[in-house]
């Protein structure tokens, strides 16, 4: 397979497709411990949610690159057709989140009491949760607090709503063929325009608020924030005095959100 763009996003990509953690590939993103953190602030109504990232992305790689301008992301989850990951390269990125997590806990002012995995149908959101645990041990976990919304649900969400006709074609459009490849709905299968008018999420079961004053929520990659923003107002529609913050693994472009 011809592979236009062989390095960017901190990852070198060899001629099979197999990704190579290289720090000094920093055009489009960095992922060397010395630059990371980064935290990005999302104004969401009068408030500011802070979003901090492991590894930062600075901007889009060219079109015709591969991987959405994640390789990592895209490798691990088998949406890129060649791109794979060994172990050499998974064990390389757990060692430069690890050096990076004490930095983060380390500048913040304060602690959280509750860590919340954002769903996934792929582990690489919990193995994130369990290392952010390590270093935080007094935290509570839960991997199970919400789940992600269903090819039927967005159906039927969508069909209920006055979205206009062409806003709901597309959308219908993206989730039916999701539906037809027998995937599961991903909110990174619709266009960026339109994932504001999805709910992303639902909260499974009861989540337990009890003595909980700050939480942190972990995804593994940002891009328009959307989902992280829908389940920082679902928790605060619980319980209005949370102070929420989240962290993910890939942060968003420019420390932007689209």
């Amino acid at each position: 397979m011809n592979w236009e763009y062989k390095k960017y996003m901190g990852f070198r990509i060899t001629e099979n497709g197999s990704l190579i953690l290289d720090h000094s590939i920093n055009t489009y993103g960095n992922t060397c411990p010395s630059n990371n953190p980064t935290v990005t602030i999302k104004k969401v109504g009068e408030a500011d949610f802070n979003v901090h990232s492991i590894f930062s992305r600075k901007f889009k790689a060219p079109k015709n690159k591969r991987g959405d301008n994640c390789p990592f992301i895209y490798a691990y989850k088998g949406k890129e057709e060649g791109l794979n990951i060994g172990y050499r390269c998974a064990k390389d990125v757990m060692s430069a989140t690890k050096e990076i997590l004490p930095k983060f806990f380390d500048e913040l002012p304060h602690t959280y009491d509750l860590i919340l995995s954002m769903p996934s149908k792929h582990n690489l959101v919990r193995l994130i949760t369990r290392q952010v645990k390590l270093f935080h041990r007094n935290a509570a976990l839960d991997d199970n607090a919400f789940r992600k919304a269903t090819n039927a649900d967005v159906l039927a969400e969508i069909d209920a709503s006055d979205l206009p006709y062409r806003t709901k074609s597309s959308i219908r459009r993206s989730v039916k063929k999701n539906a037809e490849d027998g995937q599961e709905f991903s909110i990174g299968n619709i266009g960026t325009g339109l994932r504001r008018h999805i709910t992303p999420l639902f909260i499974d079961g009861v989540v337990n608020l009890d003595n909980i004053q700050r939480i942190l929520l972990v995804d593994d990659l940002v891009s328009t924030g959307q989902t992280l923003v829908y389940a920082r107002q679902v928790l605060l529609g619980i319980k209005p005095e949370l102070d929420i913050e989240a962290l993910a693994l890939f942060g968003p472009f420019g420390g932007r959100f689209r």
